[in-house]
């Protein structure tokens, strides 16, 4: 005789910190059908490590990064704000400031905060 149980599926998410009393409960209750996943993606925006480095990377750094992103060259990007190669080039190089118009254009085009680039 062949006797088969199903047995429902159970999914939820726990988010942050897991305090250790509720991960060993958990451990207990579910055994080895209980899965934790540590490697679960986060927007990198929301993490501790972002916010730190946002407050160091200077304007033109930032200008850098998001245009090497989109793998656009600086003349694609300049042509997008109305600059030519040469003036990203200075700005990413920090040999001029962004100006506020600039930021704003920035801003919008690669749909970040208005402060990244001041």
């Amino acid at each position: 005789m062949l006797a088969v149980v199903k047995t429902h599926h159970i999914d939820f998410t726990i988010q942050g910190n897991i305090p250790e009393k509720l991960l060993q409960y958990l451990q207990r209750t579910y055994g080895p059908a209980l899965r934790v996943d540590n490697e679960c993606p986060v927007r990198i925006t929301k993490t501790d490590w972002f916010r730190r480095m946002s407050r160091q990377v200077q304007p033109g750094d930032a200008i850098r990064v998001y245009r090497e992103n989109r793998k656009w060259t600086q003349e694609e990007l300049g042509k997008k704000i109305g600059v030519s190669k040469y003036r990203v080039s200075d700005l990413e190089n920090h040999r001029r400031a962004v100006s506020k118009e600039i930021a704003k254009k920035l801003s919008r085009l690669f749909q970040v905060p208005l402060d990244r680039f001041i």
